[in-house]
């Protein structure tokens, strides 16, 4: 059995052999055992449910309960926050609205961001949020002028609708938020096609400081420290998120850890990234993966290393993978995935990680995992 365990340098890279512990340091480790309770979001027939699963170390179940969590299409505009969804959904051709769901405390938050508008005359691009604001950023398209694009702050606390906005010279991809200042990675349409990234005050949205970043960038994201991660194919950047100073971590040649192409991630408070990893040639066309961000390590979690050939094409029947997870207080990586053939119907499997990688157990779900959210 082996995992693989790559290290990103400049064309670094390592393999690793998986080992086992002695007697007596199984002995000497205690694992834990809490009791937990896991959102899981499904996606069936091209909608989002949400189902609810209690676990702890040994077992995981249905519970009894069930999501207060509305059901809504796949194909809106989404923020993956901290155990928490935000959405934005047109309402009616001329209209739409943010829904934001705490999947902890099970509160909804619904808000018409554009009563001074048509909204059939924009297209929303990006939305994130924070404890106080909604920022939405758009693009208006009238027949007679360029396209306009603007970033909108909205007050989700405020008895009255409040809002400032940016307009901007290029068209807002993706936004990030940290240290009070909004992130905003823009797209240089039909013009030169490079990327930059504008840093604006999170309260005034006056801007700070821009930076160029070249061609393809894939993604944004906030680290476990808050330092702003850009990410391309071939390497990424951190961006300091007080100096706005640049470090560049480049992969090697055919090790490229592939986060870039991952719709979804889970970070955990050591900086080590949960996701799926897209694959050539293997049994599925995706496998877990978990990136250290610190250390700039990832490892990949082959199926054939954890699963017999039964348990993969018959028992489980995994197709791909379609969300990774990390329930950090019993130390064990959740792996949902797709049933292979056109049912949408998929499952999660739960696994330690290495050095001591073993199959715990699985559950079978009436849809495919979209995301594991852990309480």
């Amino acid at each position: 059995m082996k995992t693989y365990t790559y290290l990103w340098g400049l064309l670094a890279f390592i393999i690793l052999g998986c080992s086992k512990s002695s007697s007596n340091e199984q002995e000497s480790k205690k694992e834990p055992n809490i009791a937990t309770s896991y959102t899981v979001l499904l996606d069936t027939n091209n909608s989002l449910s949400a189902t609810l699963l209690n676990a702890d170390a040994t077992l995981v179940s249905q519970s009894s309960k069930e999501s207060s969590f509305n059901t809504i299409s796949t194909s809106v505009i989404k923020y993956d926050g901290n155990k928490e969804y935000s959405f934005y959904k047109k309402t009616s051709d001329c209209d739409g609205e943010i829904v934001h769901y705490d999947f902890i405390n099970e509160e909804e938050q619904k808000l018409n961001v554009f009563p001074d508008m048509l909204d059939c005359e924009l297209e929303v691009l990006s939305i994130i949020t924070t404890n106080s604001s909604f920022f939405i950023a758009y693009e208006v398209t009238n027949a007679n002028s360029p396209k306009k694009y603007v970033v909108r702050k909205i007050d989700r606390n405020a008895t009255e609708f409040t809002f400032i906005e940016l307009e901007l010279s290029k068209k807002p991809m993706q936004m990030s938020f940290s240290n009070n200042r909004l992130f905003i990675l823009l797209f240089d349409e039909g013009v030169t096609n490079e990327n930059e990234v504008v840093i604006v005050d999170g309260t005034s949205l006056n801007a700070i400081n821009s930076q160029t970043l070249g061609y393809n960038v894939k993604k944004i994201f906030k680290d476990a420290n808050g330092d702003i991660i850009i990410s391309y194919d071939e390497l990424h950047t951190v961006l300091d998120k007080v100096t706005l100073s640049v470090d560049y971590i480049r992969y090697g040649e055919g090790a490229e850890p592939k986060f870039a192409n991952s719709s979804l991630h889970n970070l955990d408070s050591e900086g080590k990234l949960y996701y799926s990893m897209p694959l050539e040639d293997g049994a599925t066309s995706s496998i877990p993966a978990v990136y250290n961000l610190k250390e700039n390590i990832a490892t990949l979690y082959i199926y054939e290393n954890f699963l017999t050939a039964a348990q993969l094409e018959v028992e489980y029947e995994i197709e791909e993978t379609t969300a990774v997870s990390y329930d950090a207080q019993n130390n064990i990586i959740l792996i949902g995935y797709k049933k292979s053939g056109s049912q949408d119907l998929g499952g999660i499997l739960r696994i330690k990680p290495v050095p001591d990688l073993e199959l715990l157990d699985n559950i079978d779900l009436p849809g495919i995992p979209y995301d594991i959210i852990v309480h």
